[in-house]
């Protein structure tokens, strides 16, 4: 049986919000949980307006999340 592959984002660019983003979350195998940026409140902003679950202020802490297999 096959399950969705549960992806990290590292960034929040226009490119990553606005067109990677969207078609990972309309893909059959993905699922993207989380989602990280440098600055302070970027990475929630975007969670927000994406659906994604979790928002980090760095990348070492969303490469450090567990439950994130793949980036």
């Amino acid at each position: 049986m096959r399950r969705k592959v549960k992806w990290g984002v590292l960034g929040v660019a226009r490119i990553a919000t606005n067109k990677v983003v969207p078609a990972m979350q309309g893909g059959v195998w993905s699922d993207v949980i989380a989602i990280a940026s440098r600055g302070t409140g970027k990475a929630r902003r975007a969670a927000d307006a994406l659906g994604i679950p979790k928002a980090y202020d760095s990348y070492d802490e969303l490469l450090a999340d567990p439950d994130v297999e793949a980036v």
